[in-house]
């Protein structure tokens, strides 16, 4: 999957895993998705957030991923990756 963010603008993002799956989540440095900050598996209760960096979704393989996907505004966010 493409390197992307979600939004231009300071904010940070949480990823809950409803069920355990393959299609891991990869966080990126930049843009240029060269360098790998952190890579998720997808696993049942699962819940992950990050400073809204570059990252992809890679397509689950015999399998369905259920996600419940929110963006956050934080007025102290300072990108920093936090993992539950």
């Amino acid at each position: 999957a493409k390197c992307h963010i979600d939004h231009h603008f300071p904010h940070s993002n949480l990823v809950i895993y409803l069920n355990d799956s393959s299609g891991d989540t990869i966080a990126f440095k930049d843009k240029t998705g060269k360098e790998i900050i952190d890579r998720f598996t997808p696993q049942e209760d699962k819940v992950i957030t990050w400073g809204g960096t570059y990252h992809s979704v890679e397509s689950p393989q015999g399998t369905l991923r259920r996600t419940i996907v929110a963006t956050y505004l934080d007025k102290n966010d300072n990108g920093q990756q936090h993992n539950s």
